[in-house]
């Protein structure tokens, strides 16, 4: 409770907070003392939300952090959203409210979803999925994997649970989470909720037949957003950068399917060097024409860059993962390998926190 109370304090005293924040300060500490607990009100929680991702050391994208839109799970008013129960029938509702509102129909724009912040007695809530949207996996009997190789252990989990469906290449894994610690519940979401983008090009007809989409929206879902000593489960999300659809192409073996329609050498030891530069003119093209946004890593490594000056110039320091941040294809200055980053912070208030695989003990 004492580092609770530290962290109220700290974050409370922000000039940047409308009002007396000493009589603020003392509000709070004088509810934690009574409840365990206290309720930030709808100002405190935009302005932690929006800190938290600024400092959030993983995202290049994050010098948009003044557009970060709230999106409240229930219709309550912010400040009172602590003293609403989570139920599952609720949770699978917000899901669902969450992936529309959040994919625009390929419109994209930052948004997050925070629920009940978590009790002195533990969690209120923790989503098992990475991201709300994932593709299965399973082992075949000749040790290949069919589907996602990424998400083996999610699937063995959730069949563990009860899911039943027989999955193909990309099929969508139900989300699954936790009440209170309680029994783990699943949910299938609905198709309808989910925007996929087919690879195309009309340089490349041969593309129908790879037959690969990809999800327009990339919505981290296993993590908690920590302000002044709070802990609130969250739902994330803004717009892919093509590297990182790059990185899944990989994974599943299409860049080598590319390669052969190509007819170029698979024992060619610079065969990516050769295919990603076309993989990523696909994935550009591809995205675009269905309208959905996706950035290239030159403007999104230009976009880090500029935020960092902008933050040594207020007389910031940020804390940055450079093995998050260095992208495929970054521009030629490299900015996102030389400009100078702090550690990142394993306790940072406000901050993003990714939580550990919850499933591992069922596994």
């Amino acid at each position: 409770m004492d580092e609770v109370k530290r962290r109220a304090r700290r974050f409370l005293s922000d000039p940047a907070l409308p009002g007396d924040r000493r009589v603020r300060v003392a509000q709070a500490l004088r509810s934690l003392d009574e409840k365990g607990t206290y309720q930030l009100t709808g100002a405190e929680l935009d302005h932690g939300l929006k800190m938290a991702w600024r400092n959030d050391p993983r995202c290049i994208r994050r010098g948009t952090y003044p557009t970060l839109r709230q999106l409240s799970w229930d219709g309550v008013v912010r400040m009172d959203v602590s003293r609403t129960e989570l139920t599952a029938e609720r949770v699978i509702a917000a899901v669902g409210t969450y992936l529309r509102e959040a994919t625009n129909g390929g419109r994209l724009k930052p948004m997050i979803m925070v629920f009940p912040p978590d009790t002195p007695e533990g969690p209120r809530l923790r989503i098992w999925n990475d991201q709300l949207i994932r593709y299965a996996g399973e082992a075949r009997p000749d040790g290949s994997i069919l589907g996602d190789p990424k998400h083996v252990d999610l699937t063995a989990a959730l069949r563990r649970l009860g899911w039943a469906e027989p999955i193909g290449r990309q099929t969508v894994l139900p989300v699954a989470f936790q009440l209170h610690d309680g029994v783990p519940i699943w949910a299938t979401l609905p198709k309808d909720d989910i925007l996929e983008v087919r690879l195309t090009h009309p340089d490349f007809g041969w593309l129908r037949e790879v037959d690969f989409v990809w999800h327009a929206l990339p919505a981290i879902s296993r993590m908690v957003v920590v302000v002044g000593g709070l802990v609130l489960p969250a739902i994330f999300s803004g717009w892919y950068v093509a590297s990182e659809i790059l990185e899944n192409l990989h994974r599943f073996g299409v860049l080598h399917q590319f390669a052969e329609r190509l007819g170029m050498d698979r024992r060619d030891r610079f065969l990516l060097n050769r295919i990603e530069p076309i993989a990523f003119d696909i994935i550009m093209h591809s995205f675009r024409s269905a309208g959905v946004m996706i950035e290239d890593p030159w403007a999104a490594d230009a976009n880090l860059h500029r935020f960092v000056e902008q933050e040594k110039s207020a007389g910031r320091v940020l804390c940055g993962d450079k093995s998050r941040l260095v992208l495929a294809g970054a521009t030629p200055d490299m900015h996102a390998r030389t400009d100078t980053y702090l550690p990142p912070d394993p306790d940072a208030d406000p901050g993003f926190h990714y939580l550990p695989e919850a499933w591992a003990p069922l596994t």
